[in-house]
């Protein structure tokens, strides 16, 4: 998973969550994960909380031409899988 640059964050208040134990519990690699604790939780929740109009979806790969494809593919289906979505449920209120 790490490999990949998939990331696991963690936030919580008990000190007995560390990243050894929750790579323990659920077979993931420790290098995937990241527990905030203390102030870097205060720290995450004011970046978080900013609410803005719009964003923009960003994504970084250091493999091949084919992750950025299949990527860009997976944001198309998503798109479309959204858009069958509100057109049902546009439907079922007339």
């Amino acid at each position: 998973m790490a490999k990949k640059w998939n990331r696991i964050i963690v936030k919580t208040t008990d000190p007995s969550v560390t990243a050894e134990f929750i790579s323990q519990q659920f077979g993931i690699d420790i290098h995937a994960i990241t527990v905030l604790s203390g102030p870097l939780v205060h720290t995450y929740n004011e970046l978080t909380n900013q609410v803005e109009e719009t964003s923009n979806a960003m994504f970084a790969t250091k493999e091949k031409a084919t992750c950025m494809m299949r990527v860009i593919t997976a944001c198309v289906r998503e798109k479309a899988i959204f858009l069958l979505f509100v057109c049902c449920k546009i439907f079922l209120l007339f």
